[in-house]
């Protein structure tokens, strides 16, 4: 009786253009108001907002995937807003370089470096990890390592090799660096107690059929 009626309701909306002209109204009206909330909203997020300093949830942050890009540019930023950062990458070289370059550029912070393979991230290197962070005030934990393909390829033409590290370097790697780390964060008694930063991909929302692990492990992040 209830979907009879509600089918009546609208016909009768097209029998009598006037409440049906105000009922489009009254719709597009309220469109528009969502629209210009979330415009308000980012607007004041980007511009405005005032941003709480990484520093107050720790004196250490802790980067992965810390000798490039994205990774590369956090570890630069958090040491600029004076916390000490705790680089883990593969390479020790070029950890090594990172480590310099901050030192010099941000005199005052302490640096660290470990040299972790999380395409094996195994119990050991897992244990080797958490006895680096061990007596650490970590506040800020970046899971930013990550790996795609060398060229886009359907899925079955992946060797076991290259799906097994997409898996462990994409997904595992932020699960088992967060375990590690939450522990810290939570046997903190003040307010801020820590952030954890997931770096994922547009190919996690937008996912492409020759990255399809890629853009599952993405979206999984």
């Amino acid at each position: 009786r209830s979907h009879f009626g509600s089918s009546l309701t609208v016909v009768s909306l097209f029998r009598r253009p006037a409440m049906f002209e105000a009922a489009a109204k009254a719709v597009g009206s309220l469109v528009i108001l969502k629209f210009a909330v979330d415009v308000g909203f980012f607007v004041f997020n980007a511009f405005f907002r005032k941003g709480i300093l990484p520093s107050s949830y720790g004196k250490w942050a802790i980067v992965t995937g810390a000798t490039d890009g994205i990774g590369k540019a956090f570890a630069f930023e958090l040491a600029k807003k004076k916390c000490n950062v705790l680089l883990i990458s593969r390479t020790q070289s070029k950890l090594d370089e990172v480590a310099k370059e901050i030192s010099e550029k941000y005199a005052g912070t302490e640096v660290k470096t470990l040299a972790i393979d999380f395409g094996q991230f195994t119990e050991s290197a897992r244990n080797q990890v958490a006895q680096t962070v061990k007596g650490l005030d970590v506040g800020v934990l970046v899971n930013n390592v990550g790996m795609s393909y060398e060229f886009p390829q359907y899925f079955h033409e992946l060797t076991d090799q290259e799906v097994a590290q997409l898996q462990e370097i994409n997904c595992s790697s932020t699960l088992w660096m967060s375990r590690i780390v939450l522990p810290i964060m939570k046997a903190k008694t003040g307010k801020n107690k820590g952030a954890i930063i997931n770096i994922s991909s547009g190919a996690g929302t937008c996912a492409s059929p020759l990255l399809a692990e890629y853009s599952a492990a993405k979206g999984f992040i």
